[in-house]
């Protein structure tokens, strides 16, 4: 990943134990070896929106 505070908090995320990161902006995670979503895709799948 080419930026560093994006790369922090995929490091963060995966030494806790996250399964998803929720972003507003998925596309700098392309690289990402967690799964990210949106909020919305988020809410959807929790079902509630």
């Amino acid at each position: 990943m080419s930026d560093f505070e994006d790369a922090l908090q995929v490091a963060v995320a995966l030494a806790g134990g996250a399964s998803v990161i929720v972003s507003e902006n998925i596309e700098d995670y392309r690289a990402a070896p967690i799964r990210v979503v949106t909020p919305q895709q988020i809410l959807a799948e929790l079902g509630l929106v």
